[in-house]
């Protein structure tokens, strides 16, 4: 297959695919200056996403040249990308910190199912207001027998959701303190950014 040159005839949706792959894509600049042009009145939107199609016809990898889009379209683009992201807006809050929290790390140089700490322990996070503002919530959790590095990390996940401190993301193990709670000796999380 030959890959088709600047002058070749692109695809109808060649140029919709292309902004739309510039908004969702790694290009920050690109994603960043259109990203916020949705939000503005259209004649800026146009002129954003105009800017971004002279700004990818410029590239030396481009397969052909895009041709800017008419206003209709842009139009029903520039609303569909608005609802585009009011949906995601939608999300529950809840379930964002869940999904950062899918993206823990463990980071601890044990075997997973090694148990990581042995005897009876309760983990606690307290309430983290500078990374996890004013709904950040202290975490306790059950009283773990024996726990694995493998239910730690659970517990490190489910800390994050309700201290809300996602920044700290890197699971390095766990650390004795000096309180009890009914004679059961309180650890931490070591996290890590």
């Amino acid at each position: 297959m030959t890959k088709p040159t600047k002058s070749a005839r692109p695809p109808r949706s060649a140029t919709v695919h292309a902004i739309i792959d510039a908004v969702f894509g790694d290009d920050k600049a690109l994603r960043n200056s259109l990203i916020a042009a949705v939000y503005s009145d259209f004649p800026v939107f146009k002129e954003r996403a105009n800017g971004v199609i002279d700004a990818l016809n410029a590239r030396a990898d481009a397969p052909y040249r895009l041709r800017h889009m008419s206003d209709d379209l842009l139009r029903v683009m520039q609303a569909d990308l608005l609802s585009d992201f009011e949906t995601e807006l939608a999300l529950s809050d809840e379930q964002r910190l869940k999904d950062e929290a899918n993206h823990a790390s463990y980071c601890v140089d044990e075997p997973r199912k090694q148990v990581a700490v042995k005897g009876a322990l309760v983990m606690h996070a307290p309430r983290n207001v500078f990374f996890g503002g004013e709904e950040s919530q202290p975490y306790t959790s059950a009283v773990l027998t024996d726990p694995t590095w493998t239910q730690l990390f659970a517990e490190f996940k489910q800390q994050m959701v309700i201290t809300r401190n996602t920044p700290h993301w890197f699971f390095e193990g766990v650390y004795k303190t000096d309180n009890e709670i009914d004679g059961v000796p309180v650890y931490h999380f070591n996290a890590g950014s």
